[in-house]
């Protein structure tokens, strides 16, 4: 409740001084537009995070193809070669939604364990809007990739298959391993959640 000098305002239009209500209105909007900054500088820092640990991981990738390059016998010096910008495509969720949907997904499935195709359905069912036809094939085989790269950092496991028609299947580990920065991130928060499963009353 905003106080004058022996009254206090009371948020009724009619009572209040327009000279008053000018101030208040202005106050109001500048309130509200710093908010909205604020808001922005938030959403802005967890991209510049996220773009920090993509380049990490990007600079680690490119020391290890240097590594292999030296080994070929045709010398090839990196500096020469021209960067490849690839093109742009549309999130499918917002940063590590993917990997945080696969925990969920392996998290309550029977025995911590799941096929591409169910991660897949809750990757589809967490969307906005469910994708069709290309995107439905483009955002499938990008979880498969996520999958992929979860299993080599030890985050979940690939269970063997006993022949090529039965469908892979992931399994949440008792403790992932982190390999890479990212992947302790999502350790972290995968025994976070663990933890509040175990606390929450069934």
């Amino acid at each position: 409740m905003m106080r004058s000098e022996g009254h206090a305002y009371t948020g009724h239009m009619t009572s209040t001084p327009s000279s008053l209500m000018w101030l208040i209105r202005k106050y109001s909007r500048r309130e509200g537009e710093k908010q909205r900054h604020e808001e922005g500088m938030r959403r802005a820092l967890i991209e510049l995070s996220a773009r920090r640990l993509a380049i990490r991981q990007l600079n680690q990738e490119l020391r290890h193809i240097k590594a292999v390059m030296r080994m070929h016998e045709v010398r090839v010096d990196p500096r020469d070669l021209k960067a490849i910008r690839p093109h742009r495509q549309p999130a499918v969720l917002e940063y590590g939604g993917i990997t945080r949907t696969a925990f969920r997904t392996l998290r309550q499935a029977q025995k911590n364990t799941a096929t591409t195709r169910e991660i897949v359905a809750a990757v589809f069912n967490a969307m906005p809007k469910r994708p069709e036809g290309d995107d439905a094939k483009r955002i499938t085989e990008r979880v498969r990739i996520r999958l992929c790269i979860m299993a080599r950092q030890g985050m979940i496991t690939r269970l063997p298959r006993s022949n090529p028609s039965q469908p892979c299947c992931w399994q949440l580990p008792a403790e992932p391993a982190p390999s890479s920065p990212g992947a302790a991130i999502c350790v972290a928060a995968h025994r976070d959640s663990r933890a509040s499963s175990a606390s929450t009353p069934a």
